[in-house]
């Protein structure tokens, strides 16, 4: 969906962090910045030039939280 948004000439997006809840994760702000800094790479690689201004979300899908 990334790479179809960058095609498509999408300036921005904002990305949801799934799944923070689980017993392992706990809502770990350590996590979070781990996932938001591997997202990020990620992104800049596909051609995102401005991937580290995107607006993260910690969520669960499971609970509603966000």
């Amino acid at each position: 969906h990334a790479t179809l948004a960058n095609t498509l000439g999408i300036k921005t997006m904002i990305i949801c962090v799934n799944k923070m809840d689980d017993g392992q994760v706990k809502y770990s702000k350590e996590r979070y910045d781990e996932i938001k800094g591997e997202m990020t790479k990620q992104l800049k690689n596909i051609g995102w030039k401005k991937a580290e201004e995107f607006d993260y979300i910690p969520t669960s899908g499971w609970t509603g939280d966000n």
